[in-house]
């Protein structure tokens, strides 16, 4: 996309033209599933992503992802549950999957159609106390990997049939953020210890 998208402290989600770097739209409000007015977020915003050209994700403290509209400028649907703290959105296909920061329930997957919450308890006893910051879906859409803290660990998951496909849990302090190579062959992670991890996926 030629924008990019910001949340913060205040609250609000501001888009900003890439070229001219000028706000284009600031938004905050929105509608509940039932067309009520609603507030949007109610604590710090940490995380933002674009769907498409027209729809982006919000999520942070007060354990809410709000799904707003560029074009009206308002929320269009909340999902709640999960307290998000980093980079711990993605989306694949029709699934919305946060990394929340919590000793429990700290994966949460949403259908992006009806936004109604999907069971992750299959996957839980893997990631074990591990409160998440961050979850990438590797480009295929089968793998998910997450990095967290208390302890500190990197884990990939075959999200159909809960496997494990890796898992890293050297890291000496916690582990904020990751990213996955476009082609699905490469993660990286990074946090707290001031270096930057490479990995090699199999898949």
């Amino acid at each position: 996309y030629q924008r990019r998208v910001h949340g913060g402290s205040d609250r609000v989600v501001r888009t900003y033209d890439e070229a001219t770097q000028k706000l284009i739209v600031g938004m905050q409000s929105g509608f509940d599933c039932q067309g009520r007015p609603t507030a949007g977020h109610s604590n710090r915003i940490y995380c933002t992503k674009f769907i498409d050209a027209h729809h982006l994700l919000s999520a942070g403290w007060d354990k809410t992802i709000q799904l707003y509209d560029t074009r009206t400028g308002r929320s269009q649907r909340t999902m709640f549950g999960p307290r998000v703290s980093g980079d711990g959105l993605d989306v694949h296909n029709h699934l919305v999957t946060a990394a929340s920061c919590e000793p429990h329930r700290q994966l949460h997957q949403f259908d992006y159609g009806t936004g109604k919450e999907v069971s992750t308890t299959h996957l839980l006893p893997t990631i074990g106390d591990t409160m998440l910051y961050s979850c990438k879906y590797h480009p295929g859409g089968g793998i998910l990997w997450m990095v967290g803290t208390q302890p500190s660990l990197l884990v990939g998951l075959d999200l159909k049939k809960g496997n494990l496909m890796g898992r890293f849990a050297g890291a000496p302090q916690s582990l904020f953020c990751l990213d996955v190579s476009r082609d699905g062959t490469k993660v990286a992670a990074g946090g707290a210890e001031g270096v930057v991890y490479f990995f090699t996926s199999l898949q």
